[in-house]
């Protein structure tokens, strides 16, 4: 695996190619996260995976230190910032 296709230094793609490791991240959460229970947060990850479980009825915040606050893909709201000093309270997520 090329680490030139992988955070940080990998170019933001809103959906990764067929063959791409992420795309087993998306089906993943479609299969067991499939029965919304809350709020969710989704870090890094592309934002096909946050509209997918958006899609699923979560509501969804995703984070990205690439990405300027706003509407990701259907029914997500992004945030930029780190990961490390998340812009939220506590307990906010389920």
């Amino acid at each position: 695996m090329n680490t030139a296709d992988h955070t940080p230094t990998e170019p933001f793609t809103y959906l990764p190619k067929a063959n791409h490791p992420y795309t087993a991240a998306i089906h993943w959460a479609e299969r067991h996260l499939a029965v919304p229970s809350g709020r969710a947060l989704v870090i890094g990850s592309p934002p096909a995976e946050a509209s997918a479980l958006a899609r699923l009825g979560w509501v969804v915040d995703y984070l990205d230190w690439r990405w300027e606050d706003g509407p990701v893909g259907e029914g997500a709201t992004c945030h930029q910032g780190n990961a490390l000093a998340l812009p939220f309270g506590d307990e906010t997520f389920d």
